[in-house]
């Protein structure tokens, strides 16, 4: 339990962030869907994601995150059988075999099972007897941690969702003390076998890629997404037409505008003004948690805000890149923003261990 002194750390400013941006989610969320048939069935879903969130960010708090950590295997391996039976059980969105549907409400596992590869990797790092360096046994075995998981969500056809262990497992690996050897092994290894990959990829995933290189070359089948973001991105400009009034949102040519699109939708109606609003929420976020590592008081805690830093950071990359049409699209959400239930808890789970990390940073 958390002693009355040790409120006093509690991090309102990393409360508020969060907060905002889910804020900006619901106004969002709302305005793309204006119109719809289910415009009110998207606002209250998000409402309940965020109050659900919430719930599992307050239970996170109460017991200390060494003792979630011990707790954490049994929970990363229930999610691995998770994943498994939606391999056979679930239900196919997008091309992606990805989802559980329990009547209005739909759950994607691959989202929990990241939050927990991450506090199991960052439990096995921490435990290990070379604190300076990693060894090439202790790198293997944090990468299995990590391709299990990664292997099976690639068997759903989700792609981007298992790119984002990636730099994950990177970016813990490289603080638990990745020697540098071992970094020029690994960057030869995924220079060899990234064009090996090719042919593993399904063919919506190719036309993914081959079309954000050339999306004129088809701009009413692939390449439409991404044309489409543009305009509406461009057609903001500084202020925006406002809310209910971009065109684009309004009349449908945006694609999944409510969930991987909704970036789109806020640069179009709140122009360059908004969308430097969201990323100066996220920056302070990023930077929070940052503050987290740096005071964080062990090896376990350091390693979690790593991992859950790096998870943030690469969705919000990737998500604001392929809208933006500087990569490739790859069907990830907007963190806290975007319209969806799974990603909103994995993302409350994950900001709830570090701020009990942060609130414990000066206990004994």
């Amino acid at each position: 339990m958390i002693e009355r002194r040790t409120w006093r750390q509690f991090d309102w400013k990393l409360l508020l962030a969060v907060l905002a941006l889910c804020a900006i989610g619901v106004v969002f969320v709302h305005s793309a869907t204006f119109g719809t048939e289910k415009n009110s069935e998207y606002l209250y879903k998000q409402l309940i994601w965020i109050l659900a969130g919430l719930t599992i960010w307050a239970m996170v708090l109460f017991p200390d995150y060494h003792m979630l950590a011990e707790w954490a295997l049994v929970f990363y391996v229930f999610l691995l059988g998770v994943l498994v039976a939606v391999l056979i059980f679930g239900h196919t969105v997008h091309g992606s075999k990805s989802w559980f549907h329990f009547g209005l409400f739909s759950v994607q596992p691959s989202e929990l099972v990241k939050v927990a590869a991450i506090v199991v990797l960052a439990r096995y790092f921490s435990d290990t007897r070379s604190l300076d360096q990693l060894t090439l046994q202790e790198i293997g075995i944090g990468a299995l941690i990590v391709a299990t998981p990664m292997l099976l969500i690639l068997m759903q056809g989700d792609l981007g969702t298992t790119l984002t262990l990636l730099p994950v497992y990177a970016a813990m690996s490289f603080v638990s003390g990745l020697q540098r050897r071992h970094i020029v092994i690994a960057l030869i290894l995924f220079l060899v076998l990234a064009p090996l990959s090719w042919g593993l990829l399904k063919d919506y995933q190719k036309d993914r890629i081959r079309f954000f290189i050339h999306p004129e070359e088809e701009p009413y089948g692939s390449g439409y997404q991404a044309l489409q973001a543009k305009i509406a991105i461009g057609s903001g400009q500084l202020y925006g037409k406002g809310l209910k009034q971009g065109s684009q949102s309004q009349l449908g040519f945006i694609p999944y505008r409510h969930t991987d699109f909704i970036f789109a939708v806020i640069a179009e109606e709140k122009g360059l003004f908004g969308v430097l609003i969201v990323l100066l929420l996220y920056l302070i976020l990023f930077y929070l948690i940052f503050d987290g590592i740096h005071t964080a008081r062990d090896r376990l805690g350091i390693l979690i805000c790593t991992g859950v830093v790096a998870l943030l950071l690469i969705h919000v990359t990737l998500n604001i890149g392929m809208v933006i049409g500087l990569l490739p699209i790859t069907g990830l959400p907007l963190p806290l923003i975007s319209s969806g239930g799974s990603s909103m808890l994995a993302n409350f789970l994950a900001l709830g261990l570090v701020m009990n990390i942060k609130l414990r940073r000066y206990a004994n």
